[in-house]
């Protein structure tokens, strides 16, 4: 993120906390930008007390996050942010984490100090994002073209019979790319190009637009040898994602949620895998399974760019989306270790621009 960028969050965020608590906010940096603190933005005085501060948008969070384990425990470290979604607020709140957001959402626990704002509204908007590359359509084509890189170098009509996008579409999308420096060259010799900053804003897209669309619904285990059926099944169009496909990654973890790709009816399910439909359980969270809806072509040949352990699992990419989209710290750092290398090694193995 670029510093400009970082100003703006942070006079937005100082301005709209100076209608709460007055004179109370000091910017104790002249030139904040550049301290010696590593990995700190610069420093505030909130309330007589000095936080050295980290800026950074959601865009960019599960990378903010991960180095807060690098940072001096002994200080009080506040993030500030563009806007704290609810699930980014339960996550600050979850891990005694301290933040500020544009909007005058914030946390500070301390013995002689606590405050806690949420439900406040963004008050300074966004701009509205009329491209469709990270639509609903762009989206699906560009997740088709991550898991199958040599796809873009094909003219747009196989393009588009590959994806089920139409030509149109295609097109548009692809002069989108081109004017973000995602896609570089021309015709044949078409490529992909700034992959990993692709690949983090298309996890955004995935779950703020496309994954709520896909979404089919909870199940519940009636068998508790679930999982071992659906990993065994080799026949059915049924892959295995978020932290469930994660342990099958080299660098996976292991934890209660399950995410199930499959476009399979609910009937067959219930008579083959011995899981249910359900409501989303409140309280006992590994009994949750989600299912969504397969979105891209899985007829495509670069198995042995992976290092998958079993067959249907998904590409670690989709992998990585569910879990940097976690409250869970855990989660998201598994995210990042994923990103940073199997599926850094896989575009690596391609010789394409990281």
């Amino acid at each position: 993120m670029n510093k400009i960028k970082k100003a703006d969050i942070l006079d937005k965020a100082k301005l709209t906390l100076e209608n709460v608590f007055k004179d109370e906010l000091t910017l104790l940096d002249k030139n904040w930008t550049s301290n010696g603190d590593k990995g700190i933005d610069g420093h505030l005085l909130f309330n007589g007390v000095e936080f050295p501060f980290i800026v950074f948008t959601q865009a960019t969070a599960g990378k903010v996050v991960k180095s807060v384990k690098k940072l001096p425990k002994e200080k009080n470290i506040l993030f500030i942010l563009d806007y704290a979604k609810p699930e980014m607020i339960h996550f600050f709140r979850e891990n005694n984490l301290f933040f500020v957001d544009t909007a005058g959402n914030c946390l500070i626990n301390l013995p002689n100090f606590k405050i806690f704002i949420q439900g406040e509204k963004d008050r300074y908007g966004k701009l509205p994002d009329t491209k469709i590359a990270f639509q609903k359509t762009g989206l699906k084509l560009i997740y088709q073209l991550l898991i199958e890189p040599e796809l873009v170098s094909e003219n747009y009509r196989t393009i588009a019979s590959k994806t089920g996008v139409s030509l149109a579409s295609v097109n548009n999308v692809f002069e989108e790319l081109k004017e973000d420096s995602f896609i570089v060259g021309t015709n044949k010799k078409r490529r992909l190009h700034h992959v990993e900053r692709l690949i983090i804003k298309w996890g955004v897209g995935y779950g703020e637009v496309l994954r709520p669309k896909i979404h089919r619904g909870y199940f519940r285990a009636l068998n508790p040898d679930w999982e071992t059926l659906i990993i065994s099944d080799t026949e059915n169009d049924i892959y295995i994602g978020g932290q469930f496909g994660a342990r099958y990654l080299d660098n996976g973890l292991s934890g209660p949620d399950s995410v199930l790709f499959s476009n399979i009816r609910f009937s067959k399910m219930v008579e083959k895998y011995k899981i249910v439909p359900t409501s989303q359980p409140q309280n006992h969270r590994k009994e949750l399974i989600e299912v969504l809806e397969i979105f891209w072509n899985n007829e495509h040949p670069n198995e042995r760019k992976s290092n998958k352990k079993i067959k249907n699992i998904v590409d670690p990419i989709l992998i990585y989306a569910d879990l940097a989209m976690s409250n869970q710290f855990r989660s998201i750092d598994t995210a990042n270790n994923i990103l940073e290398h199997e599926i850094r090694d896989k575009f690596i193995g391609y010789k394409l621009q990281w």
